[in-house]
């Protein structure tokens, strides 16, 4: 049994992520999904949502707004429309978005656009939240 495998995270833009990993624990379309090595071979659609990424000296989280995940024997890769790791998240800017979405959503409470975009910005401020908490124990 292998104790570790190697873990891709690409982005349309770039990659994010390579390098090996003992677990993941990321937003698969019918709920969560814990990887670990030795993990049945798969490919699914993923959600919006937080990649946890489980190393031996810590712990990282990305942001994802859904895609395609692929696990194989030793490797693990997830292609993304997005994936923004979390010391790249600006708070900020995503409050003030969160804000702006917000008011769409009360002035049409039907728009379905709307309504995805405000689930991804909440994906974003709990990366956020995470690394807060995470960074005062």
């Amino acid at each position: 049994m292998y104790k570790e495998y190697f873990l891709n995270i690409i982005s349309i833009e770039k990659k994010i992520f390579n390098d090996s990993v003992q677990s993941i624990k990321i937003p698969g379309i019918e709920g969560d999904l814990s990887i670990y090595p030795g993990h049945i071979p798969l490919l699914t659609l993923i959600k919006p949502g937080v990649i946890y990424i489980n190393q031996k000296q810590h712990n990282q989280y990305i942001y994802i707004s859904g895609g395609i995940l692929e696990i194989k024997k030793k490797q693990v890769n997830v292609l993304a429309d997005i994936a923004i790791k979390s010391s790249d998240l600006n708070e900020k800017i995503i409050l003030q978005n969160k804000y702006q979405i917000e008011k769409k959503i009360h002035f049409d409470k039907n728009n379905i656009v709307a309504i995805r975009e405000l689930s991804k910005i909440i994906a974003q401020l709990k990366v956020i939240q995470l690394i807060k908490k995470n960074n005062n124990q």
